[in-house]
């Protein structure tokens, strides 16, 4: 019996050392992944299932965005959606945020764009606590490593993560693990280790969030964004919303002013009675000079 559980004793040790190679070849893709990805340079069209709707009611779930990196720095990121028209800019001069005509700086710190979600690296605590594993596989034409996390919902584990006591944790426990993401997906491109994907779920498994690039160009043309110094300048993102509801309603009322304006004019019957005779002269002068422009011709 002794030779059969030494046997056994070594096949388990050689499976546990071979399970965490594999943990710790997916943790280094990660760690390097989010290293090197906020310093790769590419454009790409950014795919994020949310809706930006404008106001005449149009859907928007695509945008291009380029980020140039020259030596491994960051230097520039615009994202654009083109309905509604929102352009979001970040250079060494600063954030930058436009919606049709109207721009404006953002002055507090240099805000993420939404992009950078991707990018978002895990805490140390969340790849310790998390069973990880990797595959080979493609991703939007590219080869990719699909590395997935998956924290258990364990208490003592989930305590650990939220920082709090165990009283503090069962007191908020149920809104805790409502709002805590139990497993992620990345998808890392292997020659540049640049994130071009990533999915987020939740305790049911539902999907949370999802964010991904999609034709990804590695020599992008670069088209750098003209800062102007006499730029409105905002506070920070929050206030762009709102500049930008006040721009739009503000728009919307010109347009309803100026619609109201044509109405009350046509409905003046002195008015109308202009319109329609200046029409009546103009058509009257087209044929005049139509049946001259005729009769010179067969002469």
């Amino acid at each position: 019996m002794k030779p059969f559980f030494f046997l056994l004793l070594c096949c388990v040790t050689v499976l546990k050392v071979a399970g965490e190679e594999t943990n710790r070849f997916a943790v280094d893709l990660l760690e390097e992944a989010f290293a090197k990805s906020p310093n790769v340079t590419f454009s790409a069209t950014w795919f994020e299932p949310i809706e930006f709707i404008d106001n005449a009611g149009r859907q928007q779930s695509m945008a291009q965005v380029v980020q140039y990196a020259p030596d491994g720095k960051r230097e520039y990121l615009q994202l654009r959606l083109e309905s509604p028209k929102y352009i979001f800019t970040q250079n060494a001069a600063g954030f930058f945020a436009a919606f049709e005509d109207h721009e404006f700086q953002i002055q507090r710190s240099m805000p993420n764009i939404i992009v950078d979600q991707l990018f978002h690296a895990l805490t140390p605590e969340e790849l310790e606590a998390a069973a990880i594993d990797s595959v080979s596989q493609k991703f939007n034409g590219m080869d990719c490593w699909c590395v997935t996390l998956e924290t258990p919902q364990d208490d003592a584990v989930l305590q650990k993560l939220a920082h709090k006591s165990p009283d503090g944790f069962q007191k908020y426990r149920e809104k805790y693990i409502g709002m805590r993401i139990f497993r992620k997906v990345f998808f890392i491109e292997k020659e540049h280790s640049l994130i071009v994907g990533r999915r987020d779920y939740d305790k049911d498994n539902k999907l949370q969030y999802q964010g991904e690039l999609q034709k990804v160009n590695w020599n992008p043309q670069l088209e750098p964004y003209e800062t102007n110094s006499s730029l409105p300048v905002l506070f920070s993102l929050k206030d762009f919303g709102k500049e930008v509801q006040v721009a739009a309603l503000e728009e919307a009322q010109t347009q309803r002013e100026h619609f109201a304006g044509l109405k009350r004019l046509l409905r003046n019957p002195g008015t109308l009675g202009i319109c329609i005779g200046v029409f009546s002269v103009a058509v009257l002068l087209c044929a005049y000079l139509l049946k001259r422009y005729r009769n010179r011709g067969n002469a």
